[in-house]
Parts: structure tokens; C-alpha cells; sequence
């Protein structure tokens, strides 16, 4: 008839295909949010995504980042300064105490 092949006809799209582009796009967003933020979570990422005007589902702003190993760049742990040594309050407390007990019968 029309020369079309029937399998040709009632072909569907890929939705895996069509998922992956609309994830890059994604990604690319997702992108520059963490690099202006470097702290943000996925959570503050789907919250700056939706105040930007993309409405998304937090679940796939996780997958997302997950799969383009995006996490948050967490601060370095500050060493206190106190490390290795008894100093303050607390470490002269035994002392204070034995000054101001005395023993007697």
C-alpha cells in the first residue's frame, strides 16, 4: 500500500533515548549549581533548580548526581587546638578539686 513496513509503522520512540537527553540537559544545570555552589546536596540543588523555574522531582536530582558522581564537596575537618593536649576548664577541674578538698579525721 503505502510501501511502509508494518514493524516501521507502530514503532515507538525509545523512552530510555529520550530520558537520557532530557538528563544531560540536566546534568549541564545540575553542573552549574555545583560549581557555584560547591556545598549544595541534592537537596538544595532541587530547591535552586525549582527557584530557577525547573520543575524536577528530587529523586532524580539525586540519580542524577549520583550517576555523574556530583556529590557535595564537604569543608576539611578543622584540627582543634587543643589536640593531644589537656588544656581548659575541664583538664584543670581535678586539680581545683583536690586543692579546695582537704582531708582530715
Amino acid at each position: 500500500m503505502s510501501g511502509l513496513a508494518r514493524s516501521t509503522y507502530y514503532r515507538r520512540p525509545d523512552p530510555a533515548r529520550a530520558q537520557a537527553a532530557a538528563d544531560a540537559a540536566l546534568r549541564a544545570t545540575i553542573e552549574a549549581i555545583t560549581g557555584e555552589f560547591p556545598g549544595y546536596g541534592y537537596r538544595r540543588v532541587t530547591h535552586e533548580l525549582r527557584r530557577r523555574g525547573t520543575t524536577v522531582n528530587h529523586k532524580r536530582v539525586a540519580r542524577v548526581m549520583r550517576a555523574s558522581a556530583l556529590a557535595a564537596r564537604m569543608p576539611a575537618a578543622l584540627e582543634s587546638v587543643g589536640a593531644g593536649r589537656d588544656i581548659g576548664l575541664a583538664a584543670s577541674m581535678p586539680s581545683r578539686l583536690a586543692k579546695s578538698i582537704v582531708a582530715s579525721r
